[in-house]
């Protein structure tokens, strides 16, 4: 049943992927690229609400989590044939996550991302996660669509993987690992890719 439920989920993912994919490359001409770019963090952003909205819109409770991570890690990528391998800049993610009707095992989540070294930018990532509870832990996978706004471009696909311990009923520490892998974006030279491997330490409040 779960690995339905994760299948399921991954599924609807990779539709947004490939929504943003094709809606950037649409935009890939046009004059005004900040606002074509805008265009595709709209449109990722908006098929994970259609993917979410109808769970939400007949759900019985909504409970939400936000988790506050600070992390970095190592930055891998190049182009004509040169590879270098760098420090990712220091990153805070505040993640929002919906649990929908007390299902747990399933979180429906949308983070926030400030890159705080280096050049500061911001991005957003619709997210879902599947979790296994092993009291007094929580340990967890998930994809996400990684979507950098401002002042640059760059957007790929995320696979995320945690654990979660509970302190107490409302608070919980929170260690993640995060592969991001980005393909497009006027960050990135022409047919190349960025490959980052972060970890990051949080804390978690319940509402």
């Amino acid at each position: 049943m779960r690995l339905a439920a994760f299948s399921a989920c991954a599924a609807r993912i990779a539709c947004v992927a490939r929504i943003a994919r094709i809606a950037y490359v649409a935009c890939v001409a046009c004059v005004a690229r900040v606002a074509c770019v805008a265009c595709v963090a709209c449109v990722a952003c908006v098929a994970f609400l259609a993917a979410i909205v109808p769970s939400v819109a007949s759900a019985q409770t909504l409970d939400l989590n936000v988790d506050t991570i600070i992390g970095s890690g190592v930055t891998t990528g190049g182009a004509d044939g040169e590879v270098m391998t760098r420090r990712s800049p220091l990153y805070l993610d505040v993640e929002t996550w919906a649990v929908i009707d007390r299902d747990v095992d399933t979180e429906w989540g949308l983070g926030l991302t400030l890159q705080i070294e280096n050049t500061a930018a911001f991005g957003v990532t619709p997210q879902v996660r599947i979790l296994r509870p092993i009291d007094p832990v929580s340990l967890f996978a998930g994809v996400g669509v990684p979507l950098f706004i401002t002042p640059f471009t760059r957007y790929g696909a995320e696979i995320q993987g945690g654990v979660i311990y509970d302190l107490d009923v409302a608070f919980a520490l929170v260690a993640e690992g995060q592969i991001d892998v980005f393909f497009a974006g006027d960050d990135l030279p022409s047919d190349s890719t960025v490959v980052m491997f972060n970890l990051g330490l949080g804390g978690r409040v319940r509402f």
